[in-house]
C-alpha cells in the first residue's frame, strides 16, 4: 500500500495474480489515497495449482464456480475500488504481449513455481522503469519463489534488495 501511494517512478501498477483481490485492494487503496494511477490486475482467475480442488490450499469458490472473478469484482465494489482497478482476465504472458506502458510497481503473486515466476518476470521486467519496484509475494514461504529471487539477485545487477516485510521481498530496479 505504501509503495502504491508513495513509491518512486512514473508508470502503471501491475499485479500478476489477483485471486480474490486482497493485495489488489491494498495496492488500489494506496494509489487512490494519493491520486495516483490505477492498478491492472492480471489473472486468469482460475486459481494457482495449489488452490485447485483436492490440493493443499483448495478453495470452495473455485470448487463451486471454477473462477474467482465474480468474487474479485464483488470485493473491489465492496471497498469502493472498482474505478481504481482494471481487471485483465488473462494469462500473464499473454497480457504482457499486449502491454506497452511503463510500470513503476510490479507485484508478482501468480503461480509460485520457479519456472512460472521466471516466466512472469521475463515477460514484465522490461516494462519496469528505473527506480521502479518489483515485489515478490511468498518469499521464504514458497520454495519456487524463494529460489528464483535468490538466483535473480545473483544474476541481475540491475535489481537490488529494497525492503523485506514478512513474506514480501521487494526489489528496486537500478540503471544498469
Amino acid at each position: 500500500m505504501q509503495l502504491a501511494a508513495h513509491g518512486e517512478g512514473v508508470g502503471a501498477i501491475v499485479e500478476i495474480g489477483s485471486f480474490m483481490g486482497r493485495s489488489t485492494a491494498f495496492l488500489a487503496a494506496g494509489s487512490l489515497r494519493t491520486g495516483r494511477e490505477k492498478v491492472f490486475a492480471i489473472d486468469h482467475f482460475r486459481g494457482s495449482p495449489e488452490n485447485q480442488p483436492g490440493q493443499q490450499f483448495s478453495h470452495y469458490v473455485l470448487e463451486k464456480e471454477g473462477t474467482t472473478f465474480r468474487v474479485f469484482q464483488a470485493n473491489m465494489k465492496q471497498f469502493g475500488l472498482s474505478e481504481q482497478v482494471v481487471p485483465v482476465p488473462s494469462d500473464s504472458a499473454a497480457a504482457a504481449q499486449n502491454w506497452q506502458s511503463p510500470i513503476r510497481l510490479l507485484f508478482v503473486d501468480g503461480d509460485h513455481s520457479y519456472e512460472s515466476v521466471r516466466r512472469d518476470l521475463s515477460a514484465w521486467l522490461p516494462f519496469v522503469v528505473n527506480r521502479g519496484y518489483v515485489c515478490f509475494h511468498d518469499f521464504g514461504v514458497a520454495p519456487g519463489v524463494t529460489r528464483f529471487v535468490q538466483d535473480l539477485l545473483q544474476q541481475d545487477p540491475t535489481l537490488r534488495e529494497a525492503i523485506n516485510v514478512q513474506s514480501l521481498k521487494i526489489l528496486q530496479k537500478t540503471p544498469g
